[in-house]
């Protein structure tokens, strides 16, 4: 009966283990098909796209040139530690220098509070900087602390900036790059525009003056920076450098060569181009996805990923997924050539992204994963665009004053003496709105919805609807 027994379990132990190589074999054979699969569509994907005059780009497609350190705004000393080769180890290794140098900067105005830090106001939301606000982070002696906040340090970043490039890696002949440290930068924008408006408090607008010219400067070195997260961070920087103007404009505190300096410097920027070029950048960042996971699969969190390195060839149907997407919903969303962006379209991206992601099949995982939704970076970036604009109109229309004792009636009455031409509203394409104030001033208006715009649909897709004007006034 026992020897029965051992031959029975014996034979029964014997087909589990032929079945279980037979499962591994056809499993491995699977995953061998569906690689070779997921190969070809990527590279018949490839000719197709190609041929439609839609060529897929890779990170080093759009890499800069290199340029020598003496050029590079990176390179600077205090800096040069967090440029990176772009691997997943490099990158890491910049964080805690990074993290360090921040620490240093910040250091004097975090207080007990780290990491949260006082607000530079925000002309958005017509809101001044709140200086008793800051007391809470610098002491009584706030607005003289930041006149002499790492004098050192800063003036080393705003000679640096008056460099004609911007190269914070130092190679960019992979297929996909993870962002550098760029909180370093943010920081110091934001301290930039905190001493411009402690220069601007103290009656020192010359100062200020110099540290909007070298934010926007910052601002300028990261755009031609193949990540699509460096032109956000571009635009941030923007941001920053928008709020002191603002305030020296509703304080009057820039006289006529100050003001020609602001107009001059606002109007060599171009937001949308940095758009068109992030959108780009995300094409080919997405794209190059499966040949880094293939060439560094030694850095990558593979437990961290949907279907692991065995799935390589559901990576390449995936992009193939993702990539239509940007030709067909994404990329339309901005026409650089006459100006316009069309938040509406960005409404359809999300309904598309929400139909993909209910399929089932590995060859959308990727896509419910990471696939980027646009919508809060293209309002930003239309934003500013606009913000920009209303900057150099607010300056026209301040040297205006000055020369006519009063605010025109119509912008038109700018052109030509105090402004070449008018810039438009780049979501309507129809002039920015103009209206004198009882209180003397003015305002300007932007729209964020086309007239025929559906608003609920803009809600579902995440896009703002709660403020649907841009308003600039004091």
């Amino acid at each position: 009966m026992v020897l029965a027994t051992l031959r029975l379990l014996r034979r029964w132990f014997r087909q589990l283990a032929f079945a279980t190589v037979c499962l591994l074999t056809l499993a491995a054979l699977f995953l061998t098909e569906e690689n070779y699969r997921g190969r070809r569509a990527w590279e018949s994907y490839q000719r197709e796209a190609a041929a439609r005059g839609t060529p897929v780009e890779f990170i080093h497609d759009l890499a800069p040139p290199p340029v020598p350190d003496d050029q590079n705004f990176w390179a600077t000393p205090l800096l040069n530690p967090l440029r990176s080769d772009g691997s997943i180890g490099s990158v890491k290794q910049t964080e805690a220098y990074g993290t360090t140098l921040t620490n240093r900067l910040a250091g004097g105005l975090q207080a007990q509070r780290y990491p949260f830090y006082p607000s530079p106001g925000d002309w958005e939301f017509s809101k001044h900087i709140n200086w008793d606000e800051i007391a809470k982070y610098t002491g009584p002696t706030g607005i003289e602390h930041l006149l002499q906040q790492d004098e050192t340090e800063m003036a080393e970043i705003s000679a640096a900036a008056r460099r004609p490039f911007g190269r914070v890696g130092t190679r960019y002949d992979l297929d996909f790059r993870p962002s550098p440290n760029f909180k370093v930068l943010r920081i110091v924008s934001w301290l930039f525009s905190l001493r411009a408006q402690a220069a601007l408090n103290a009656g020192q607008p010359a100062l200020a003056l110099d540290d909007i010219l070298t934010m926007v400067r910052m601002a300028r070195l990261l755009s031609d920076e193949p990540i699509a997260v460096s032109q956000m961070i571009s635009v941030l920087g923007l941001k920053g450098a928008i709020q002191p103007a603002w305030e020296g404009l509703s304080a009057r505190h820039w006289n006529e060569a100050q003001l020609t300096t602001l107009q001059d410097t606002f109007q060599q920027v171009d937001v949308l181009a940095q758009l068109a070029f992030c959108l780009r950048c995300g094409r080919a960042e997405w794209d190059g996805l499966p040949s880094y996971f293939e060439a560094h699969a030694a850095d990558v969190p593979w437990s961290e990923v949907p279907a692991g390195k065995w799935g390589l060839g559901w990576f390449d149907q995936n992009v193939v997924t993702g990539d239509r997407l940007y030709l067909d919903y994404v990329l339309p969303v901005l026409d650089l050539k006459n100006r316009r962006v069309y938040p509406e379209k960005l409404a359809d991206l999300g309904k598309e992204i929400d139909r993909v992601v209910q399929q089932w099949w590995p060859h959308c995982f990727l896509i419910k994963e990471g696939f980027p939704y646009y919508n809060k970076m293209v309002e930003e970036m239309a934003h500013t665009q606009d913000g920009v604009e209303m900057v150099v109109l607010a300056c026209a229309l301040e040297r205006y004053a000055l020369a006519h004792g009063d605010y025109p009636e119509k912008l038109d009455a700018l052109v030509p003496q105090f402004l070449a031409q008018l810039p438009h509203d780049v979501v309507t394409g129809g002039p920015l709105g103009y209206a004198r104030t009882p209180d003397g001033r003015y305002k300007l208006t932007a729209q964020w919805h086309t007239p025929d715009a559906n608003t609920k649909n803009d809600s579902a897709a995440g896009l703002s609807t709660d403020q649907p004007a841009w308003v600039w006034k004091y």
